[in-house]
């Protein structure tokens, strides 16, 4: 008798994860392209950001910290569209991208590789240490 209790709840809990994972795959198709692209090392830049502004061109976009900490008085903001907040880490971090990916782009919109990188920081220290 104990077994069957063991047994029914263990197919519960098998039928529950099995449909939540269902549902989890059905929302990564729903991904923005921008950020996609933004993970992909060889998306050119320049389509990129692209994708990002067309993506919040019609969108509110998330406040940011300068923005929620410049008033004291300021109270956390309602976003209308629930797509705000579900992209709102994404948002943050493909800013931060833009700034940290922007020395090392190519006039074609290619980002240089790490390897590439280094290898420029390696020609610099040299050329530093002979003058």
């Amino acid at each position: 008798m104990n077994f069957f209790k063991i047994s029914k709840a263990l197919f519960i809990f098998l039928f529950l994860f099995a449909f939540q994972m269902t549902l989890a795959q059905g929302e990564t198709s729903e991904i923005p392209q921008w950020i996609k692209m933004m993970d992909d090392p060889n998306a050119s830049y320049y389509q990129t950001v692209k994708s990002f502004e067309d993506y919040w061109k019609d969108r509110e976009k998330p406040v940011e910290e300068n923005e929620i900490f410049r008033d004291k008085e300021a109270k956390i903001r309602k976003y209308k569209n629930k797509e705000t907040p579900k992209y709102a880490f994404e948002y943050k971090k493909f800013m931060n991208w833009r700034k940290k990916t922007f020395p090392f782009v190519q006039d074609d919109g290619r980002i240089l590789t790490k390897d590439e990188r280094m290898e420029i920081w390696e020609k610099e220290r040299r050329n530093r240490n002979k003058n």
